[in-house]
């Protein structure tokens, strides 16, 4: 997440999640990590949500769709928002979703 718009993306939504008792995990990309991986990891009540932000008009890369899809194959949700509150409601509907299986 290189550009500005979705650096305050991020801060935002971590923000909005954390107020509504989620925790939050920004991966952080480097040498060591894998390319990819969706910018947040979040958790509340036992469900663990994955989620891509993108500015509005942007769309996942090749590689971030390859990744999602192999993690949804291995059961994670995850999901790709393009704002902070779409990012809670889809992390929301998981945990109620999940929370009836």
């Amino acid at each position: 997440m290189a550009q500005k718009g979705e650096s305050q993306l991020v801060r935002w939504t971590t923000d909005l999640l954390q107020k509504n008792h989620w925790w939050v995990y920004k991966i952080h990309g480097n040498q060591w990590s894998r390319n990819g991986i969706p910018d947040l990891v979040v958790i509340k009540g036992g469900v663990h949500v994955w989620i891509e932000l993108k500015m509005p008009g942007n769309k996942p890369t090749k590689i971030q769709e390859y990744e999602m899809s192999q993690m949804r194959e291995h059961g994670a949700k995850v999901i790709v928002a393009y704002s902070a509150m779409e990012a809670l409601e889809g992390a929301e509907r998981s945990l109620m979703y999940l929370a009836k299986v």
